[in-house]
């Protein structure tokens, strides 16, 4: 509840503004959002009232290690270790607590996919549920357990628990994702088209995710979608072999055979151990000699 925290910490550092702890509250909310940036300002300005905090230090190094700032992530870990083994001014029982879960999570998590790994699926399963009990602030828990359920052949229960964790989890593309995927697998294709639209909104330049959607609207006869799904697959992330293919092959269908052999080639080249993209390739090339032959006579 990230808004909520965030919200209280701002209260907090108003009433106390000498204090560091909401500071550093602020930092950790900002980095749970993915906000670096923002994270690093306020752990340095709670540096600045508290040098003495291991915990902001840590914060720093933390920050500073993402960011690839070593010298600095480097400096503050030696202040950390100049420091003596005394207690923080303000014991911070709620972040210990979420430490204390993290290392429980971590721990399940382990053993939950060495069994997944094994193919232990009924053991993976009943650890991936104890997960979701021990931690049902995580959406990865009950994901990893619809891939279960997938691979045992129950695709409703693989997408009973992902509907689960979208309405709950709405910002986790890779959800969504995989709501999509289970239920084009279900012959679902209008489901599995919203679930994928849900999953580029919050994510407009996710190239797999456009690629996906490229092969499902040709599925679902619709050319031209197929089209601009690929089109815009191949403008997030011009590397992405497959997708180059796809809209090469898609524009041979219609015609434009010169374009068609443009992005064949960067397949190509992206794969080059590939035979599928040089047999398109070879192909499109032929039907282009086809063209200019037939032009040439007249």
């Amino acid at each position: 509840r990230l808004v909520e925290a965030r919200g209280a910490f701002e209260r907090a550092a108003k009433l106390a503004p000498e204090s560091s702890f909401p500071l550093l509250g602020l930092g950790r909310v900002a980095l749970a959002e993915g906000d670096r940036a923002k994270a690093l300002e306020h752990f340095e300005s709670a540096a600045r009232l508290a040098s003495w905090s291991s915990a902001v230090q840590r914060a720093l190094v933390q920050v500073y290690t993402l960011e690839d700032k070593l010298d600095l992530a480097f400096q503050a870990q030696q202040k950390v270790a100049r420091m003596p083994a005394t207690t923080e001014m303000m014991r911070d029982p709620i972040y210990q607590e979420m430490l204390d879960m993290q290392v429980l999570g971590k721990q399940l998590a382990n053993r939950a996919d060495r069994l997944f790994s094994k193919g232990d699926l009924p053991g993976a399963a009943r650890a991936y549920q104890e997960m979701i009990v021990a931690r049902p602030d995580l959406a990865r828990p009950a994901m990893n357990l619809a891939r279960v359920k997938e691979q045992q052949g129950d695709q409703a229960g693989a997408v009973g628990l992902l509907r689960a964790v979208v309405l709950r989890f709405p910002e986790e593309t890779v959800a969504h994702e995989s709501l999509a995927h289970v239920l084009e697998q279900m012959g679902d294709l209008d489901g599995a088209a919203e679930a994928l639209a849900q999953c580029i909104a919050l994510k407009p330049d996710y190239a797999q995710a456009l690629f996906s959607m490229g092969l499902l609207q040709k599925k679902r006869g619709k050319p031209d979608e197929a089209m601009t799904a690929f089109q815009r697959a191949v403008d997030s992330d011009p590397k992405l072999a497959p997708a180059q293919l796809s809209l090469g092959i898609a524009l041979l269908e219609v015609g434009q055979t010169e374009r068609a052999i443009q992005h064949m080639r960067r397949a190509v080249q992206l794969a080059p151990n590939d035979p599928v993209p040089k047999g398109y390739l070879k192909k499109a090339e032929e039907e282009q000699r086809r063209r200019q032959d037939a032009t040439g006579s007249m």
